[in-house]
């Protein structure tokens, strides 16, 4: 157990004695210093000793034991006398399971000596002495603080027969008081909501009484305050005439204070207030100390972001309730290790929080370090205008502010979102990035997920679990079947038919999905060969592959050899390059479709028309064929953009000798409106689903034997 986990837990400069101990072996785990003055302890001797001789003096466990009474649902109140110290406490007894998951008994202990020799004295009054007790059981009884504070002011405002019943609260900085709980009559107008952030200046006069004679009551306000002071423009607008209040200290320091408004009955016995306020500071400390506990098992110590327990808690609720839109980024600091060993972890702890600080600047509402050298940034519900914004600002803060040079993953999503798979794709995209990092580098580290993912693909693969589906393309001026293009799925644990958008980018951030590309060819062959053999087989199947394949040295090579296998021409194949990692510009992509073509394949543009492309690609590619993506299909004859669009860029195929084909062709007015701006292929559902090999060669082939 860390120091900093039980420092968390036990607030070590609290007046109040407070220790944690093994609830099986009674083994002292700490003490505050409190617990330490009292008993008088020297330094750490007191660690592993059980806490009946070191606390009660005894040899064996106290008879009075409350272990086995112990829940970590709520506290449990009894009172003891403590023959050491010769003085009454309250305790407040608690099992807490730390983070770790080690469970520990919590005891904080109250002097309440003197609240003791007045409850005797107070033992003739009944009804204030049954009052005192409701209001302790009603604080011991509930689970929920605020449930259990609420109830108490309504027990006070009761006995008092008060028009308002209330509690106040110093801010950590001891500058400004808030009402953070009240209770009202059913006639009395809440008042909590214009008692916030008040300058604590303004009970000046109340801080000297709580200092000299602490509960006090004060009457007939309007008559006995100024006009002009700050104490009557509060009282005055809430009907105010008497109160009553009683302070919370924290040492010498106040911290808060109870009071009643108007009080008509029992005005004598102020004394109530004040033995409340015993258990009601002891209950907002635990709220306070649990927020403590909590704050600390969901943040990163080094930087002040979220910690991996917040952010796997945080994914969890996303995935229950994805949200409409997320942007993702994922990053991992550059060259730690190595800055580590050379300059020591004093310095790498440097690069990490000002890694932190940057990212917590961007991206401030959803942070987290999720391992030593990983953060993750989340935008959610916002629009990818403000998201691509917020990277850029990253990359900027990367290059010119940051003590650390840092990889990035991005990743952008809206409508379906799937946070988990999100994530992990923003992750794969930053180890591309940082595979570039260290190939640049001395290092030469190559990506340390590529063997294993490439391992699982690969089973994968062998198993069966990947399907290859045609989709025909037909002539729109003719209607008749024109090719078709080979597309991926993968078969779900449960039969089902995974879409390639569900897996395709993983395996091309992963830098593996060549053993996709090459099984659809492989397949495709397969089936030309088998139709060629039986007279029906189609002029060309287009066949995606990743721009990440093809910048594989001598990939036509590979092809080819492919194609040589089965007996295939390399011109009855079109090679289709996706455009969904974006990383090639135009020269290099320039470079491949010369050895691609050079080697006698057909080479198309996939997806034309979507957020990735743009016209210098046409140029300096050579393209055969232009596909234009669904997306601007089904607005042609809706928005006049992408009308334009559409016909213009068909209109600009034609004129470079391209063949322009439309995907997701879906109705008939589409149709028509491709076919008069003179687009010659199309494909979509209005013509045919995607479908498996023998079906397809059923519907458009067999009849042509």
């Amino acid at each position: 157990m860390q120091r900093e986990q039980i420092a968390a837990l036990i607030a070590d400069e609290s007046e109040n004695m407070a220790y944690v101990a093994d609830p099986s072996t009674y083994e002292l785990l700490y003490v505050n210093k409190a617990v330490v003055r009292g008993f008088g302890l020297c330094g750490d001797a007191y660690l592993g000793q059980p806490c009946y001789r070191v606390l009660q003096g005894l040899e064996a466990p106290c008879p009075f034991c409350t272990n086995h009474l112990l829940t970590t649902e709520k506290y449990l109140y009894w009172k003891h006398y403590n023959p050491i110290l010769k003085q009454y406490y309250l305790l407040r007894d608690k099992l807490f399971k730390l983070p770790g998951g080690r469970l520990v008994r919590l005891e904080i202990c109250t002097d309440i000596t003197d609240s003791e020799n007045t409850n005797l004295h107070l033992q003739n009054q009944l009804t204030t002495e049954e009052t005192l007790l409701r209001c302790v059981h009603t604080l011991s009884g509930e689970d929920d603080t605020d449930t259990a504070i609420n109830k108490l002011l309504s027990i006070i405002g009761g006995y008092y027969q008060a028009d308002r019943a209330y509690l106040f609260e110093v801010d950590p900085g001891g500058q400004m008081i808030s009402n953070s709980y009240e209770w009202c009559q059913e006639q009395v107008q809440p008042q909590i909501e214009n008692l916030q952030q008040i300058p604590i200046t303004a009970i000046d006069r109340w801080m000297e009484y709580f200092t000299t004679q602490g509960e006090f009551f004060l009457t007939s306000a309007g008559k006995t305050l100024q006009p002009d002071s700050i104490e009557y423009q509060i009282l005055a607008p809430q009907q105010i005439d008497s109160l009553m209040a009683a302070p919370l200290w924290e040492g010498e320091t106040l911290s808060g204070f109870i009071g009643v408004d108007n009080p008509a009955a029992n005005t004598g016995e102020t004394h109530l207030l004040k033995s409340i306020t015993y258990f009601i500071k002891e209950d907002i400390q635990k709220r306070h100390l649990l927020e403590q506990l909590k704050e600390l098992s969901y943040t990163d110590g080094l930087t002040g972001l979220g910690n991996r327990h917040q952010y796997i808690s945080f994914l969890a609720g996303l995935d229950k309730a994805p949200p409409r839109s997320m942007g993702v980024v994922f990053i991992d600091i550059n060259g730690l290790k190595v800055a580590n060993d050379s300059f020591g972890h004093q310095y790498g702890d440097e690069m990490i929080r000002s890694v932190g600080h940057g990212l917590r600047e961007i991206f401030p509402e959803h942070t987290f370090r999720i391992g030593g050298d990983e953060f993750v940034g989340l935008l959610i519900d916002a629009e990818r205008e403000e998201f691509d914004r917020r990277v850029e600002a990253l990359r900027r803060y990367e290059a010119k502010d940051s003590l650390a040079g840092f990889s990035i993953g991005v990743n952008w999503s809206a409508g379906q979102v799937h946070p988990s798979q999100q994530i992990s794709y923003s992750d794969n995209l930053m180890y591309v990035e940082k595979q570039a990092y260290y190939n640049s580098s001395t290092h030469r580290i190559r990506h340390p997920r590529r063997g294993v993912l490439s391992q699982e693909l690969k089973k994968a693969l062998d198993a069966g679990e990947f399907m290859v589906y045609l989709q025909p393309k037909f002539d729109l001026v003719t209607g008749a079947m024109a090719g078709a293009e080979a597309l991926v799925r993968r078969r779900g644990s449960d039969g089902s038919v995974i879409p390639p958008d569900r897996f395709i980018p993983l395996y091309e951030a992963g830098g593996v999905i060549r053993h996709v590309d090459f099984f659809v060819l492989r397949t495709v062959c397969k089936w030309l060969k088998e139709w060629r053999e039986k007279g029906c087989a189609p002029e060309q199947i287009a066949v995606n592959f990743s721009r990440i394949t093809l910048m594989e040295h001598g990939v036509e090579e590979k092809m080819k050899s492919i194609l040589q296998r089965y007996g295939i021409a390399p011109g009855q194949i079109i090679v289709e390059v996706t455009e969904s990692t974006g990383k090639m510009d135009g020269v290099s992509l320039g470079d491949i479709a010369q050895q691609i073509k050079g080697a006698g394949f057909s080479l198309s543009l996939d997806d034309f028309g979507s957020q990735y492309s743009n016209l210098s690609v046409l140029t300096a590619a050579g393209f055969d064929e232009i596909k234009f993506d669904r997306s601007l299909v089904e607005e042609i004859g809706q928005q006049p953009q992408a009308t334009v669009v559409a016909k213009h860029g068909i209109s600009l195929c034609q004129d470079l000798g391209t063949t322009p084909v439309a995907e997701g062709i879906e109705t008939v007015q589409q149709l028509l409106l491709l076919r008069t701006y003179g687009c010659k292929l199309g494909q979509g559902f209005h013509f045919a689903h995607p479908m498996p090999g023998e079906e397809f060669y059923q519907r458009y082939l067999a009849n042509k034997q």
